[in-house]
């Protein structure tokens, strides 16, 4: 079985909204990140605190997820420990039965649906369920995410509920579903609270987006927007956003083909209607990844030494000096070289980066061969090759393959 349902809980914001995003999304490959897995890691800490009723604290120094982005593993530090207990002490604080990583299915609103809820609590007397709470962790600490009207706490709770009512439960009018997610680097627990009823009447708009995924057509069904393009597997390629994108920055669309000759004219924002303004704001984070995108192309594509017109591949911003060998060996080097005595150089606790070292020395100071001595004694990351237009001073390189070790990581 996939590790993820096609119309999956974690991506309903998009499918929901965009009937074509399922169908864009086909043949493009599940892909991870560092943040993602390290979010992973801190999931499987939970799960074991809250299956062996431990503290998170527990878990300091023992090693989780080894995955292919980190085959060494995450260890667990103290900063994820105090984030992981956040969330234990949340569950914790709801009365009832604990399910951990529940598997759920939710076929009753969507074919082949099925996922994964982090931990449930269910309060009951005998078989009639009075309260349950779906509890979701993200780990992350970027976008600010919260339970009201989370379609992806809400899809839970609809599996919840199937898993529930199937081994025996009963369930009435006075029922209460608590979502809730739990963003501890944000310092954030949000709560929805919904009764029986609107979870069900939810379910109905669940299915009734699912249907219109598979209707005829769907695959021309686009909806470009916030919330479902943000993580859409087929954003880069899909027309019907960039020409949403376009339309939100570009006073003509038709001036963009003449784009490379000319300035693109933007909308002048005095002169922007509030509706429009609204809009545009609204759409803001989609624009920046959407630009970052075309950025991160247009590098790929002069990496690969293809053309990319008006544009040439420069060096990025060096990194930091760091010294690379050890201070003991410093110390005695700028000594014998400079005088510079031992207090000079450091900076309690630690020594001065080769930077201020340099600083403090003055560059009429060196010597040729004193030069070489001490630039010797420290390393210095090229900056990673970036795009410029071809007005810009810096010479342009030939594309170099094996940059990853050699350069700066740099933000594109």
């Amino acid at each position: 079985m996939p590790s993820h349902a096609k119309l999956s809980p974690s991506g309903s914001e998009r499918w929901m909204n965009c009937p074509a995003a399922p169908h864009m999304e086909e043949g493009y490959p599940d892909s991870s990140s560092i943040y993602a897995e390290e979010g992973t890691a801190a999931h499987e800490v939970g799960e074991v605190c809250l299956v062996k009723n431990l503290p998170a604290s527990s878990q300091i120094g023992k090693t989780f997820n080894k995955c292919k982005l980190r085959p060494k593993g995450f260890v667990c530090d103290e900063a994820m420990a105090d984030s992981v207990q956040q969330y234990l002490d949340h569950v914790r604080s709801f009365e009832g039965k604990l399910f951990v990583e529940m598997k759920i299915s939710y076929q009753k609103w969507v074919d082949k649906g099925f996922g994964t809820s982090d931990a449930v609590v269910v309060k009951h007397k005998g078989k009639v369920v009075s309260n349950v709470l779906v509890d979701d962790l993200k780990y992350g600490k970027g976008n600010l995410v919260e339970a009201q009207d989370n379609s992806q706490l809400g899809i839970y709770s609809l599996g919840v509920y199937a898993y529930l009512k199937k081994k025996g439960y009963k369930f009435t009018k006075d029922t209460v579903f608590h979502l809730a997610i739990c963003m501890p680097r944000k310092n954030s627990i949000t709560q929805w609270d919904i009764s029986l009823k609107e979870l069900l009447d939810f379910g109905k708009k669940v299915k009734a987006a699912a249907d219109k995924v598979h209707e005829k057509g769907a695959e021309n069904n686009f909806n470009p927007g916030p919330k479902t393009c943000l993580w859409c597997k087929a954003r880069f390629d899909c027309e019907a956003l960039k020409k949403h994108n376009l339309d939100m920055m570009v006073e003509e669309f038709d001036e963009f083909d003449n784009a490379l000759e000319e300035d693109i004219e933007l909308k002048d924002p005095r002169k922007i209607s509030a509706e429009d303004l609204a809009k545009i704001i609204m759409n803001e984070k989609l624009i920046k990844n959407w630009l970052a995108a075309c950025c991160a192309r247009g590098y790929q594509l002069k990496m690969n030494g293809e053309d990319l017109p008006y544009h040439k591949l420069v060096n990025g911003k060096q990194g930091d000096k760091k010294w690379n060998t050890s201070e003991e060996e410093v110390v005695e080097s700028l000594d014998f070289l400079f005088d510079l005595p031992e207090e000079d150089v450091y900076e309690k606790p630690k020594i001065k980066t080769p930077t201020k070292v340099l600083a403090l020395l003055g560059s009429e100071r060196f010597s040729k061969a004193d030069k070489e001595t001490i630039e010797s004694l420290y390393s210095q990351k090229k900056g990673r090759p970036n795009i410029a237009h071809v007005s810009d001073k810096r010479k342009e390189i030939v594309p170099d393959f094996d940059f990853d070790d050699e350069y700066e990581e740099e933000e594109i």
